[in-house]
């Protein structure tokens, strides 16, 4: 009898949770790229970014499963409207 052990695969929930927080604390928003929320802040107003496709030029974040696109459009138009 052989055994084959195979990795779960993750929802798209699990991938990208909101719950989920970096070693210093900070919210991961993108967790295939593991970009938190201060960075995309920061590259937000130091690049004045105005979308998602800015934002993973700039961070990586939104490139790979884009669950978490809704959220970073929502950290952009916030970060816009300061």
């Amino acid at each position: 009898m052989e055994l084959t052990l195979q990795a779960p695969r993750l929802t798209t929930t699990e991938c990208c949770s909101t719950s989920s927080e970096a070693v210093s604390g900070d919210r991961v928003i993108c967790r295939c790229l593991n970009v938190t929320e201060s960075e995309a802040q920061t590259a937000i107003s130091a690049f004045n970014v105005e979308s998602v496709r800015e934002l993973g030029r700039c961070t990586g974040a939104g490139k790979g499963c884009m669950a978490c696109h809704g959220r970073l459009r929502s950290l952009i138009k916030a970060q816009m409207g300061q």
